[in-house]
């Protein structure tokens, strides 16, 4: 099995965070391995919610269905896989900071591939150890950029 644990802190409050990250079609935009990702029904951001990621997985791109196991607004999402190649379970805990400015996001993820992909876990783990930091990276320039900062001036413009 491979487990990561990461954290990376952005400058914006945790509400606004976990609104960003339940917003799955921006997934392709920070992280580098999903192609695509979509909920699968009206039914979004509550337990049991069911998603579909298409990844890839070199050397090819597999799809992975998924579910929302918890989501409680603003400081907790939890996912699992539901089928795919790899069985995974990712948490993410949302922690406010600097009085609801600064967000830390502490991320627990396990994944255990199956089938073949069980010969490359070594090969796996050592790629997204290396990779995870850049990508949390991404994250927070893309939640930072993608944000305003404070509430409307008068004239609707942040």
């Amino acid at each position: 099995m491979i487990v990561l644990d990461e954290e990376v802190v952005v400058d914006r409050g945790p509400a606004e965070v976990f609104d960003h990250l339940i917003d799955l079609s921006r997934y392709p935009q920070w992280h580098p391995a999903i192609e695509s990702a979509r909920w699968t029904t009206d039914r979004q951001a509550s337990a049991g919610a069911p998603l579909r990621l298409v990844v890839r997985v070199p050397p090819r791109r597999v799809d992975v269905d998924g579910e929302i196991v918890r989501a409680q607004r603003p400081e907790l999402l939890e996912v699992r896989s539901t089928s795919g190649p790899i069985r995974g379970h990712i948490t993410c805990e949302l922690v406010s900071e600097r009085r609801g400015r600064r967000t830390r996001l502490a991320f627990h993820v396990e994944l255990q591939p199956t089938g073949l992909l069980r010969f490359v876990e070594r090969v796996m783990a050592d790629r997204l150890r290396a990779e995870m930091p850049a990508t949390l990276a991404q994250l927070r320039a893309r939640l930072e950029a993608g944000i305003p900062v404070g509430p409307p001036s008068p004239s609707g413009k942040r």
